[in-house]
């Protein structure tokens, strides 16, 4: 099945916002803790469909993120994904486009 034009722009628009994010946490370091707030604060100032957004694709995320290969430097990563993907898989309130 070929891409479309939509799925390619959105391919290489998410690559480059999560570039630019990786590249953020690279070069900020490992203060965890102010990242964590810094970035909460972003979405929880936006339109509250758009925060719903976010959430839900984050959980998609966390879901897709178990099957990923890791070796030392991703393990827990990929173990904490898996640990959460079990209580959030049956979440049955979902995450309603209103």
């Amino acid at each position: 099945m070929e891409e479309s034009n939509y799925q390619t722009e959105t391919r290489e628009d998410m690559k480059e916002v999560v570039g630019n994010l990786l590249d953020l946490l690279n070069h900020t370091g490992a203060n965890a803790d102010l990242q964590a707030k810094l970035f909460c604060e972003c979405p929880s100032n936006e339109h509250r469909t758009l925060q719903q957004s976010f959430w839900r694709m984050m959980h998609h995320v966390i879901l897709l993120y178990v099957d990923n290969l890791y070796d030392a430097r991703n393990e827990s990563s990929v173990q904490f994904c898996q640990f959460i993907s079990k209580a959030v898989r049956d979440f049955d309130q979902g995450f309603p486009m209103i």
